[in-house]
């Protein structure tokens, strides 16, 4: 029951959080000499590494890495009920705007999951 109730904590503060963070980090700009450059998957890559993970990406990995290294928990259910908290709460927060946005899904399972393989790969040290 502990596992499940943090997870799911994890995953409702990582929605509330990181919609405040992705407004901060999308309003970085592209710099204008490189407008150019950034087309097609090169946007993506922007998207998914400069807006998603600092909104998202660094806010899920913390913590899921701390809620586990501190409350011991299996760090793999904990990231997995985390990003499925996320997104559940994001669907029904902004159910007319909400989609599976690719860069958005790609930084929230490889953070959440990463954190979980630090916190694991720590415990085990």
């Amino acid at each position: 029951m502990k596992q499940v109730t943090f997870a799911v904590l994890v995953g409702l503060v990582s929605a509330l959080l990181g919609v405040l963070f992705t407004g901060y980090s999308a309003a970085i700009a592209i710099p204008s000499g490189l407008v150019d450059f950034f087309t097609g998957w090169r946007m993506f890559l922007w998207d998914t590494l400069v807006v998603q993970f600092l909104g998202y990406g660094v806010t899920i990995l913390l913590l899921t890495f701390l809620v586990t290294m501190l409350l011991k928990l299996n760090p793999w259910i904990t990231a997995a009920l985390a990003v499925l908290a996320c997104e559940a709460s994001l669907a029904i927060a902004y159910p007319t705007s909400f989609s599976l946005y690719m860069p958005h899904i790609i930084v929230v399972v490889s953070c959440a999951f990463l954190g979980a393989l630090s916190s694991q790969r720590i415990a085990n040290a």
